[in-house]
């Protein structure tokens, strides 16, 4: 017969007591025998398991009540020869029994524990959401975004061209395939109230290389993208749910997008929330999604403006995928950029979305990191005095024949209790701290819908907990175990507040609270001067008293377009107003390359806009040279332009730019002349230079796309309903969308970096005043402790001054000595910190002066009110009382 399973044996073996053993494992073994001849194997290994199961709460229940006792009725050296098991399950037992006898030391460690470990455990949510957790597509490390490296027009990451998507899909043997997309802002008509929503559109191969499938309907087949191609439409999961009350009758249905019917295909699944790569500004996601109904082959290498996924054949590596790119990169270099150094760029889908959250991600994740040794520094120096203070039990324990691992060990399970505790009180209390983050987190932070509480942070909310139970109790539970027991005996105990071993011990744990804390204000420091340089700086445009707005017409309408400027410009209290393609921190304009006409060499790519008459004032772009755009800039009109300061000096840095002509290399038979100049208005991010910028006239180069400004002259706010009012009296079908304060769009760029400050001056403050704490708990229970020798000095004849410098300095000196290895720690790290920072650099002595004062101020608070308490002692009540 089969024996029974060995894992149950040697559970069952190790709970029963040594005279029971042999009975209990013959007796199960017999009945085994039995019921595998009768049910089988299988069910007998089952009713073995659960015969086991049921018998293992009984057996150990009755070892701990009734244990053994040693020869000649003495107490023995704690559970010798009992199981491992047994053994750890009464230490703890034990040490829960002397925790409930001390409810306030348990419940302020795990209280401080708990909030702690819920601040490292939301931010490692955070962290695990965003950067480590991988998207949510099959074999997604094979996913890439492919880049175009323009480097010698001022241009590392630029869009793909049309033309060399398919370039790649002949010349490459180790992809399975590329989908270009493009996302753009449309309108969706055909319903009550039109919506102005998002359209993604593809080659149809993109859901198949991102491994998705409809939820409901299908996605594109091959045959569906290109010329005469019919318009079809796949819909994301809550358009499908709005639009069609998450009927199943969506598909065959049709919608209307920008005044064409496109036929609904497919529905794509709950949670699907594809990214969209943009090169400067942040990642765009699509309602819908269409294939390109154009032959892309043919529309040239000159304009860059698609996003291109990729996916990388199973078996093969990136670096495999990258050489091959960057071979064809350098043909492609040859026959079309005469080896100007053209290159593709391919990077991780996930590691693109994420590259510019991921320092300040880790930051913060190590920034916590550094709260939670201060509270565990604090903890220790708490579980270190109450070690003290039970040194007449250790002795008496000692002496009665416990051995000082046994010592160690009790102590260390209290730790590892606590540690616990705080550790399941700090995830609940994480939850919250999720929910708090993710309301002051911007909408631009990638992937946040993934952030969350789940099995992961319950598993790094354990190991934090019990690392750090561990910690806590080390110097507590090594104090305990090493000092010897006539010590404790003779003295009482009070000898040991003055030992050479706790002092040192003491000391390097307010050294390191101090470093810890130094190295955050540093950080922190840092940080403010940059937001607050960040603020101060000139993105080249006014936001006070400006509301913006976009509109998307079905077709470029200069008529409609007057008439909708000429009733805005009517409503109380507008000073001005214009129009423009893409308004300033957008990241909406298109992308073209420039040459001036008589040096064709002189290629920049630029980004390319319309505007109106108006636009500049009103948007406050100050003209810096030639005129603004004009009435006479007629459709009929010589082609002119309107440059930026970036553009002017780069190209005509000798010159005035003015009556230059400029040749938009798409177009090359329509040479422009430039009217004007204007500063350079940041278009991407409030703190990112960005490419040279070229407007044309409205009435020249119409546009369906539309953003409107207005200038006021009181609160922006108030006029939003105005607004609204008109261009419904004007066209009740046209949706505005988008309105918003200037204000708010320059808030909202920096959002990323408010949301980084916010949790780093938290985590700063709460380490500060942590130190602060440790170090006047330190030095309080060292007055208390030598409060009799304290008044022998005194009677002694020692000055109450020499006493408050003597018990300050015990304090003062560790604080000191942290402060330096803080400030070399903080020199270290700032490299780091560098991504992150604006208009300061990573060094800033100022900064770190700062900090260094801040500490030590809040060091020498701490230490002056248990050294004043110290000075004021009297001699004679102190010689009574001991």
């Amino acid at each position: 017969m089969s024996a029974p399973p060995r894992l149950a044996r040697r559970l069952l073996s190790a709970a029963a007591a040594p005279e029971d053993r042999p009975f209990i494992l013959s007796d199960l073994a017999e009945d085994y025998e039995i019921q595998a001849g009768t049910r089988g194997r299988s069910r007998a290994r089952r009713w073995y398991w659960s015969q086991v199961l049921r018998s293992l709460p009984p057996i150990l229940g009755r070892r701990i009540r009734q244990p053994s006792k040693g020869p000649g009725g003495k107490i023995p050296k704690p559970m010798r020869g009992t199981s491992p098991m047994l053994r750890f399950w009464l230490e703890l037992r034990q040490a829960f029994h002397s925790l409930r006898r001390s409810p306030g030391y348990s419940a302020i460690i795990v209280l401080t524990l708990a909030l702690v470990i819920s601040a490292k455990v939301s931010v490692f949510s955070f962290v695990d959401g965003v950067l480590l957790r991988p998207l949510p597509y099959p074999s997604a490390q094979q996913l890439i975004f492919i880049w175009d490296g323009l480097d010698w027009i001022g241009v590392p990451r630029a869009w793909v061209a049309p033309a060399e998507v398919e370039d790649l899909r002949r010349q490459t043997t180790l992809f399975e395939g590329f989908a270009p997309i493009r996302v753009r802002s449309v309108r969706l008509s055909g319903i009550d109230v039109p919506v102005q929503i998002n359209r993604g559109t593809a080659s149809s191969n993109l859901f198949q290389l991102l491994g998705v499938e409809a939820a409901l309907g299908r996605t594109f087949a091959a045959d569906e993208e290109g010329p005469g191609s019919q318009p079809l439409v796949v819909i994301s999961h809550g358009l499908w749910k709005s639009h069609f009350g998450a009927s199943g009758e969506a598909i065959g249905e049709s919608i209307e997008i920008d005044g064409e019917l496109h036929d609904v295909i497919g529905v794509l699944p709950e949670g699907f929330d594809f990214l969209v790569h943009s090169s400067l500004g942040s990642p765009s996601r699509a309602d819908l999604w269409t294939t390109f109904r154009v032959d892309l082959s043919q529309q040239g290498y000159d304009s860059h403006s698609l996003a291109l996924l990729a996916r990388i054949r199973e078996g093969v590596s990136f670096e495999q995928a990258a050489d091959e790119l960057a071979a064809i990169g350098r043909r492609i270099d040859e026959q079309r950029y005469a080896q100007s150094g053209f290159t593709y760029k391919p990077v991780s889908l996930h590691g693109d979305l994420v590259r510019g959250v991921r320092p300040a991600l880790w930051t913060l994740l190590i920034a916590v990191g550094f709260v939670l040794a201060i509270a565990a520094s604090n903890i220790a120096t708490i579980m270190l005095a109450r070690t003290q203070q039970r040194g007449r039990e250790m002795a008496i324990r000692q002496a009665l024949g416990a051995s000082r691992g046994w010592i160690g060990t009790r102590l260390l399970c209290e730790s590892l209790l606590l540690g616990l505790s705080g550790g399941v009180l700090g995830l609940a209390l994480s939850t919250a701290g999720v929910s708090a983050l993710l309301s002051i987190a911007p909408e631009s932070l990638p992937l946040h819908d993934a952030v969350r509480i789940d099995v992961r942070a319950a598993g790094f909310a354990l190991a934090l907990s019990l690392i750090s139970g561990l910690a806590c109790g080390l110097a507590a539970s090594m104090q305990g175990s090493r000092e010897e027991p006539i010590t404790w005996l003779r003295e009482g105990g009070r000898s040991m507040a003055g030992s050479r071993r706790a002092t040192r011990v003491r000391g390097m744990l307010v050294a390191c609270e101090a470093a810890l804390a130094i190295m955050l204000l540093a950080g922190a420091g840092l940080m403010i001067r940059s937001f607050a340089a960040l603020q101060s700086s000139d993105p080249g445009f006014r936001t006070e008293r400006a509301l913006t707005f976009n509109l998307r017409l079905l077709q470029a309408d200069p008529a409609l377009t007057e008439s909708l400027m000429n009733g805005l410009r009517s409503l109380p209290d507008v000073e001005s107003a214009g129009i423009t393609s893409a308004l300033p921190l957008s990241a909406g304009a298109s992308q073209r390359p420039v040459a001036p006409q008589d040096r064709p060499e002189a290629r920049v790519q630029i980004d390319y806009m319309v505007a109106s008459p108006g636009y500049f004032s009103s948007m406050g772009i100050a003209l810096k040279e030639g005129r603004d755009f004009a009435a006479q800039d007629r459709a009929d009109a010589p082609p002119v332009a309107i440059v930026d300061e970036s553009l002017a000096r780069r190209l005509w840095p000798q010159d005035r730019a003015v009556g230059k002509r400029l040749v938009n290399l798409t177009r090359p038979d329509q040479p422009i002349t430039v009217v004007g100049v204007v500063r350079h208005a940041r278009l991407y991010r409030v703190y990112q230079d960005d490419r040279p910028q070229v407007y044309v006239p409205y009435a020249q180069v119409p546009f369906r796309s539309l953003s409107f400004v207005l200038r006021t002259s009181a609160d922006p706010g108030s006029l939003a309903e105005s607004v609204r009012s008109e261009i419904r009296r004007q066209d009740p079908q046209l949706p505005v969308y988008a309105m918003q304060t200037m204000q708010r769009t320059v808030d909202d760029s920096v959002g990323e970096r408010r949301f980084s400050l916010i949790l780093m001056m938290g985590f700063a403050f709460a380490a500060v005043t942590l130190a602060a704490l440790g170090i006047y708990g330190v030095l309080s229970y060292l007055v208390a402790q030598r409060t009799s020798e304290i008044g022998v000095r005194m009677a002694l004849g020692a000055r109450r001054s020499r006493v408050l410098r003597t018990v300050a300095a015990r304090g003062l000196f560790p604080a000191l000595a942290g402060a330096g290895v803080g400030l070399a720690g903080a020199l270290a790290l700032s490299r780091y910190l560098s991504a992150m920072l604006h208009g300061v650099e990573p060094t800033d002595p100022a900064t770190y002066a700062l900090a260094a004062f801040l500490m030590l101020a809040v060091a020498s608070a701490a230490c002056y009110l248990p050294a004043r308490r110290a000075a004021a002692v009297d001699p004679i009540s102190a010689l009574r009382n001991d």
